[in-house]
């Protein structure tokens, strides 16, 4: 058989079939040897249905898992209070509104989880939900490839080699693509190129073969395990920071100021409000933590105008950190030199 490129492959298979409709016998379609087709138990194959499970990540705050995600709607019991959430701007809602309280999120079950390969499974307590839980981290390694997406719609052509049926689909989300692949066992497709993949900076890629699909989707996973090991380390650190209360062990500029810090201890709250206190005085402000070219920054800045606070107000890159201690620098108003910032765990919380 001459190769035939992409989707026209399938369809004239399909002609054949049609041709030969009317025979009461007809040989058997040679199955097609083209670089366009994918065929089951491949890698592409694998790393399309990767691509396409269901990300559960958006509503982790509630349910903890990446790998299921709540039907909407479902009831919470939150400071004594019993919420009904009916969407994921309601999650977003709680974030501003209760701040601090997160942590003490309690599920009214029973409740509708959807699982990453879209089946819906009741969740009737706690441990059950739990054991969903220990599943998704145990097997993380082989589930969704969140670093890159589809851009749909676009068109595949599908050959059943049981039936020895031909059609052209049209596939408009993850789900519909998801549930193709998912049962591959019998059937041949050929991607109508050229399509578009979308990575998680926002940045597209054109795709012209099969070749250049696999390619990226290995690649974004790759940069996906770097970036996921980087996320667990900015938990751990935001963990850290929200978990302690904290003092200057050294402040300098032109000159070293640690001492004018004497007595004030710093705490970091879950939503991102900082609070400064000294001898029943309490200053508020605000806090953040971002990734700038590849830079740790931790943005302090306190509601005064007063010294000595208002010299931490500043974008400060984290230079290291450990159990005990936070190492930051910013540049200084004076031409050569670094202001360096150093906040250690408070000896009363210690």
């Amino acid at each position: 058989m001459k190769q035939i490129s992409k989707i026209g492959v399938l369809l004239l298979m399909a002609g054949l079939l049609l041709l030969s409709g009317c025979q009461k016998e007809f040989s058997e379609i040679e199955e097609p040897s083209v670089e366009d087709v994918i065929k089951p138990n491949t890698n592409l194959a694998t790393l399309i249905l990767r691509v396409t499970f269901k990300d559960g990540s958006s509503d982790n705050l509630i349910d903890g898992s990446s790998c299921t995600s709540l039907k909407f709607p479902v009831s919470i019991e939150l400071d004594n209070q019993i919420l009904t959430i009916n969407s994921e701007e309601d999650i977003e809602k709680l974030k501003s509104n209760y701040g601090q309280l997160l942590d003490d999120i309690d599920l009214v079950y029973p409740i509708t989880v959807i699982l990453d390969d879209y089946s819906e499974l009741v969740v009737t307590n706690e441990d059950q939900l739990e054991n969903l839980q220990e599943d998704c981290f145990d097997n993380i390694d082989d589930r969704d490839i969140e670093c890159i997406d589809f851009v749909y719609p676009f068109e595949l052509a599908v050959f059943n080699t049981e039936t020895q049926v031909a059609d052209v689909v049209k596939v408009s989300d993850d789900k519909n693509l998801y549930y193709l692949f998912n049962d591959i066992e019998d059937i041949l497709v050929t991607i109508n190129y050229p399509i578009t993949l979308i990575l998680s900076d926002g940045s597209n890629i054109e795709i012209h073969n099969n070749e250049d699909l696999e390619e990226s989707i290995d690649d974004a996973e790759d940069d996906c395990e770097e970036e996921e090991e980087d996320r667990e380390e900015h938990r751990e650190f935001i963990s850290h920071l929200i978990s302690n209360v904290w003092e200057v062990s050294l402040f300098a500029d032109a000159k070293d100021e640690t001492l004018s810090f004497t007595g004030y201890t710093i705490s970091f709250g879950t939503d991102e409000t900082l609070l400064a206190t000294k001898g029943g005085n309490e200053i508020p402000g605000e806090w953040e933590f971002d990734i700038e070219d590849n830079e740790n920054e931790l943005e302090i800045s306190f509601d005064t105008d007063d010294s000595p606070l208002i010299w931490l107000n500043e974008e400060w890159e984290v230079v290291s950190s450990n159990e005990t201690s936070v190492f930051m620098e910013a540049p200084s108003e004076i031409e050569g030199l670094v202001k360096k910032l150093t906040i250690s765990v408070s000896q009363s919380n210690e």
